[in-house]
């Protein structure tokens, strides 16, 4: 069976990316999270919520271009 992987950025989302990550999980997908430098403490609530989800998240200040940017 062929797995489903979600890729996304993120810049200072800290209200939003819990729900955000909520609303797209599926117990056979990879989720992908780039942070693109967050001043707002998106990043550690990334990690934090990594342990419930099934994520894989990774810091890239000065990526938040898109997915472009990040996808280096």
């Amino acid at each position: 069976m062929s797995k489903l992987c979600l890729y996304g950025t993120v810049l200072n989302s800290v209200d939003t990316i819990e729900e955000s990550i909520r609303s797209v999980f599926r117990p056979d997908a990879d989720i992908v999270i780039t942070d693109g430098g967050s001043t707002d403490g998106t990043y550690e609530r990334l990690l934090e919520i990594s342990k419930d989800y099934n994520l894989r998240v990774y810091r890239a200040p000065g990526s938040s271009r898109g997915l472009g940017g990040s996808w280096r």
